[in-house]
Parts: C-alpha cells; sequence; structure tokens
C-alpha cells in the first residue's frame, strides 16, 4: 500500500551518511555551519493553523556566520490537538560555531499522540522522542534518534533508547475492530518510521526525524472511521537538522526522494538559479519550497516553475506550489538576492509528496570575488578574512595583497 519510503531503508547506506564515508575535513579559520529543528511538522493544517510542512510548530534555527557561536532555543507547552498529532511539551535548540564548524541541534517531544482512530484509539503513542543532528569536520558522530515508550494502538514496542537508523514499523488495525468494519484480513492504515535519517543533497549535512508517520490512501476506503481526510497524510515529530561546509562528503550518501541543486548566484543581476530533480523511477509532487539566507542578505523576488507565487520576507521565503516532477525530469526557478556585508549562505528545502529534501548549505559565491580583493569566498573562508571586505583588517591593503 505504501512503498515511497522503502528508499531510506538501506540501513548500511545510511550508516555511511552518519560518518562512515571518506576521510574528515581539516577546520578552516571560517566554516559556516547551519542547524535547525522543529517539534511537529505535517501537510496537514491542524485546527486551522495552516502549518505548513517545512515550518514545524515550533521552530528553530541557528547559523554561522554572522554570529558565531550562534544558538536559537524555543519551547512548547501543548501542540493543539487534532485527530493527526497531540503532544504534551516541545523542547528544541540548535547551535553553530563558525570556528570550529560544528552544527548540532535537538529535538525533543513528549507524551505524543499520533492518528486517533474514533472508536479504537490511538494508532501511535510515545513517551519521549528525541533526535539530533551533528555535523562538523569529524563527520556526524552523534546524530540519532532515542524513544521512550512506543506503543500501537496500546500494544507496548519492545523500543527503548537508541533506535537503530530508519526502523519501519507497520500500523495495522487491531483484532478486535476488524469485525465491525466488515473486514476479515490485517489492514494497514499506516507506517511509522524511528530515527528516520537523510543526508542533504551536497553530502554536507543530516535531517534526523524522530518519528515520521504516513498515512497512504487506505483511509478513504474506509468511511465508517472519517479519517479521509487524513489519508495520505504526513506528521512529523522531533526533527533535527545540521550542515557544515566542512563535513566529509560521505562515499555514498542516502539522499531524500529529490536532488536540489543551488546553481552560482550572478552579482550583476542577483539572481540564483535553483533546481531539484527527479532520481526517483515514480513521479514526485513539489508542493512548498523554502529558502533560507544569512542574515543581511535579502530574498527579493522568484520566477520560474519552482518558485511560483514566493513570497519574501528578508532573509526567508517560502513558495506553495504544486509541481509534478515525472521520472528523470528536473524543474527549475531563478530567486533574486540582494547579498549584505556577511558571506552569503544559503539552504533550500523542498517538501514533496516523498518527504523533505535539503540542498545542504551553499555558498554561491564560493568561486567568484565578489569585494574585488583578489581571492575568491572559498580563499577567504581558508584564510579567515571576510568575503564582503576587501580590506578585513583595515590596514590600508586588500586581502588578497
Amino acid at each position: 500500500m505504501i512503498s515511497r519510503h522503502t528508499r531510506l531503508l538501506v540501513v548500511s547506506v545510511l550508516l555511511v551518511a552518519l560518518g562512515l564515508g571518506s576521510q574528515p575535513a581539516t577546520a578552516r579559520n571560517r566554516t559556516p555551519a547551519w542547524a535547525d529543528a522543529r517539534g511537529v511538522a505535517t501537510n496537514v493544517d491542524l485546527l486551522g493553523l495552516d502549518l505548513l510542512p517545512i515550518d514545524g510548530l515550533p521552530a528553530v534555527a541557528a547559523q554561522s556566520p554572522p554570529r558565531s557561536p550562534a544558538a536559537d532555543t524555543a519551547s512548547l507547552v501543548v501542540v493543539p490537538a487534532s485527530p493527526l498529532a497531540r503532544v504534551g511539551a516541545v523542547e528544541l535548540s540548535a547551535d553553530t560555531n563558525v570556528r570550529t564548524g560544528d552544527a548540532a541541534s535537538v529535538a525533543e517531544v513528549a507524551n505524543v499522540v499520533a492518528l486517533e482512530v474514533p472508536g479504537i484509539g490511538a494508532a501511535v503513542e510515545i513517551g519521549v522522542v528525541r533526535a539530533d543532528a551533528r555535523a562538523g569536520c569529524e563527520g556526524y558522530e552523534g546524530s540519532g534518534t532515542t524513544v521512550d515508550r512506543v506503543r500501537l494502538f496500546g500494544q507496548d514496542l519492545p523500543l527503548s533508547g537508541l533506535v537503530p537508523a530508519n526502523t519501519t514499523i507497520p500500523v495495522e488495525l487491531p483484532l478486535s475492530a476488524l469485525a465491525a468494519l466488515g473486514l476479515s484480513e490485517p489492514l494497514e492504515i499506516a507506517t511509522l518510521v524511528l530515527n528516520e535519517v537523510v543526508a542533504d543533497t551536497n553530502g554536507k549535512g543530516v535531517t534526523v526525524r524522530g518519528a515520521h508517520l504516513y498515512t497512504g490512501d487506505t483511509l478513504a476506503s474506509l468511511p465508517l472511521l472519517d479519517l479521509s481526510d487524513l489519508a495520505n497524510a504526513d506528521v512529523i515529530i522531533a526533527e533535527a537538522h545540521a550542515s557544515s561546509t566542512c563535513a566529509p562528503r560521505p562515499a555514498t550518501t542516502a539522499t531524500g526522494p529529490l536532488v536540489v541543486t543551488v546553481g552560482t548566484l550572478d552579482l550583476a543581476s542577483g539572481q540564483l538559479p535553483i533546481e531539484v530533480h527527479n532520481p526517483a523511477d515514480e513521479l514526485v509532487t513539489v508542493t512548498q519550497v523554502v529558502i533560507t539566507a544569512t542574515d543581511g542578505a535579502t530574498i527579493v523576488d522568484g520566477e520560474g516553475e519552482l518558485l511560483t507565487g514566493l513570497s519574501a520576507d528578508g532573509s526567508a521565503a517560502h513558495a506553495d506550489v504544486h509541481v509534478a516532477v515525472a521520472p528523470g525530469d528536473t524543474v527549475s526557478g531563478t530567486v533574486t538576492v540582494t547579498p549584505g556585508t556577511n558571506p552569503v549562505l544559503i539552504d533550500v528545502a523542498v517538501a514533496s509528496t516523498g518527504g523533505i529534501t535539503h540542498s545542504g548549505v551553499e555558498d554561491p559565491l564560493s568561486g567568484t570575488d565578489p569585494d574585488g580583493d583578489g581571492l575568491t569566498n572559498e580563499e577567504e573562508a581558508g584564510l579567515g578574512t571576510t568575503p564582503g571586505l576587501a580590506d578585513t583588517d583595515l590596514d590600508g591593503l586588500n586581502d588578497g595583497d
């Protein structure tokens, strides 16, 4: 019934994505890093909150530069109840350090209840789920998910502590409910994935989803349950993401269902190309694109099929779209960015019917010299000079002299 996540179920590949790939990189004087986390994210509106898949409730983010170290925290006592999800408490944190290149984020969610089935009970209950994502010059050590008590329709599962990557559990209606629904055979109504681990497209970051529940289309065929509105629903509980430009690229990378690529920023026009490619053998529909830039940079507007109706607010922008990407096809768009004095860093997250994919933190000017000091941004990152200033130490000489 539900197969779109099977591409993520190769545990050996995921272990490589967590740091068993290429040799560690060496920390530079200034190594950009990025971290973010969210408590609950879903493609279904929770009680009119218009909660977008990537936004999350609540959400935190930290980026270095311009600040280092940078940190953000958030907490929420209760996420409003709905048949799809309710939780009792959320604690989030995100930390980055440009001097070490380290990025770390944590999402911890307690008292999770997901997919309430009328007359039967909660499909999934989790006491506490904690997702940790870490990225740095040494790799991704420390990334993973721990849980305390997991139940399916009231039955405890033998899971506690650290969960193996991409533990996939079918959620079937209890035998006691089958007769009332006119069913004689076990029926899977959803799939639960614990410790879902996905590498960024550029291999420089990792997303850890503590619990990911998706329902497929079975609920639409069971009118007695009155849950047809939750067919093909996704809900993510406790998601953490970390990316560092010095993180070693894994020899083999398990990525999301799409490949998200950020091009080179054209300084004359301010235009930055973004592409989304579908390498899978099935159609994937893009539903949301979220672009986040370094503080100080300004996203002005966007154009192209991928960014139709882009709404920009300072250094962040999002577009709610419905773009079908056939197997092997690529869709694109162009966003206009005005750089600030700090290095421009870009992270693009794309939500689709196959899940959420990050580009990974990118410097769209890494091979260029925007301040005309004779050094490219990549060279300046290694030397510790500021890419937006020709004379970082104000000694009267350009950084490249």
